[in-house]
């Protein structure tokens, strides 16, 4: 048994057919751009004579000269920031360490010569703030031995007094 092949056939093979659609598509998609571009140039023109119609061509123009004052206007800005920044650097001189020089200007960091000049004031409520912690632990533990509720009473006026003796910078309490 033999097999016989005829080749008398007419019909294109499939890499032929991918070849002609593919010039097909080609073809076809830059006649659509082509049609795409002059769309575009025409509804541009109609585009310009619509808003003559409807009147606002006035309007562009404003917003244009509005545009020109805001451009003018953001240059006078980038010169006021420029003439700002010796200003803000003198302050940082102050406010931060020369290490840590990130963020604000004003913000006021550790190390920096307002620093020590703000604790140095404060320095004083530090030393009453450590006075009342430590009065307030001393009384909380007279409190726990106290016998009856008049010696409560007594503990805690005492503590009134020497209390305000600390805020008032009368009496420290070095107990």
């Amino acid at each position: 048994m033999t097999v016989h092949i005829n080749r008398k056939d007419r019909g294109l093979d499939f890499k032929r057919i991918e070849k002609i659609i593919e010039i097909f598509r080609d073809k076809n998609n830059k006649l659509i751009r082509s049609l795409e571009r002059d769309k575009n140039k025409v509804a541009k023109e109609y585009q310009e004579e619509a808003y003559g119609k409807f009147g606002l061509s006035e309007s562009f123009e404003a917003i244009n000269a509005i545009k020109e004052k805001i451009k003018a206007l953001r240059s006078q800005i980038d010169d006021l920031e420029d003439q700002m920044k010796p200003h803000k650097d003198r302050i940082r001189d102050y406010t931060q360490g020369s290490e840590s020089r990130w963020g604000s200007y004003d913000e006021v960091r550790e190390g920096s010569p307002i620093y020590e000049y703000i604790h140095e004031k404060a320095g004083d409520q530090q030393e009453k703030k450590s006075a009342l912690i430590r009065l307030d632990n001393e009384i909380e533990e007279k409190l726990w031995l106290a016998k009856d509720i008049e010696e409560a009473i007594a503990i805690y006026e005492g503590f009134c007094q020497v209390a305000n003796s600390i805020m008032a910078g009368e009496l420290k309490n070095d107990s």
